[in-house]
C-alpha cells in the first residue's frame, strides 16, 4: 500500500531527471567552467529564486509544525550573514543588492541539498534516480573536459573565467572537476 502511495506521488522520470540536472548544474557551477557563461548566469539566477522560494515555504511549514532542526538554525545564520554582506556591499561600494547576493550565491545554492533531501523523503524522486543522474552527468562532463584538454586550444578562451594563464604552465583550463572526482 505504501509503495502504491509513493509510486503515485513520485514525479515522472523526465521531471525527476530534469530537476536533478538543474540541481547539479547550478550547485556545482558546471556551466561556469565551460564557454556557456550566459547559461550559467541565467540558470544560477533561476535556481536562486526557486531555491529561496522553496526554502521560505519549507521553513514556514516547519515553523507551523513546530519542527525546527539545527540545520535550519544554521541556514538562517548563513542567510542573514549573506544579506548583511550584500548590505555592506551596498553601503561601502554602492553596488546593488543583487550583486551582493550573487557574490554569495553559493549560500543560497546550498538549499539544493535540503531540496534534494525533501524530495527523497517525500518520495518524489528515488535514490536510484539521484545515483544514475549523478553518474550520467559526471561521465558526460568527463568526456567534455577531456575533449577540451585534447582538442581545443585554451588560448582561444583567454577572456573566459575557466581559462587561466600562468607563466610556469601557460594557458590552462579550470574546469569544475569536483563532480567528476566524486564519480
Amino acid at each position: 500500500m505504501r509503495d502504491a502511495i509513493i509510486q503515485h506521488r513520485s514525479f515522472s522520470p523526465f521531471l525527476s531527471y530534469f530537476i536533478l540536472f538543474l540541481i547539479y548544474t547550478s550547485t556545482f557551477r558546471i556551466f561556469a567552467t565551460l564557454p556557456l557563461e550566459t547559461i550559467h548566469q541565467t540558470l544560477s539566477t533561476f535556481s536562486i529564486i526557486v531555491l529561496a522560494v522553496f526554502y521560505v515555504i519549507h521553513t514556514f511549514v516547519n515553523l507551523k509544525n513546530f519542527y525546527i532542526t539545527k540545520l535550519d538554525v544554521l541556514m538562517w545564520v548563513i542567510v542573514i550573514v549573506n544579506f548583511f554582506a550584500a548590505h555592506q556591499g551596498f553601503v561601502v561600494f554602492k553596488q546593488p543588492y543583487y550583486f551582493g547576493i550573487m557574490a554569495q550565491r553559493s549560500v543560497i545554492l546550498s538549499f539544493s541539498g535540503i531540496l534534494l533531501i525533501t524530495l527523497l523523503q517525500k518520495g518524489f524522486i528515488t535514490l536510484e534516480q539521484v545515483e544514475k543522474s549523478f553518474v550520467a552527468i559526471s561521465l558526460v562532463l568527463l568526456v567534455i573536459f577531456y575533449s577540451f584538454f585534447l582538442f581545443v586550444n585554451p588560448e582561444r578562451f583567454v577572456d573566459q573565467e575557466f581559462v587561466v594563464y600562468s607563466p610556469i604552465r601557460g594557458y590552462r583550463y579550470r574546469f569544475q572537476f569536483g563532480i567528476v572526482i566524486m564519480l
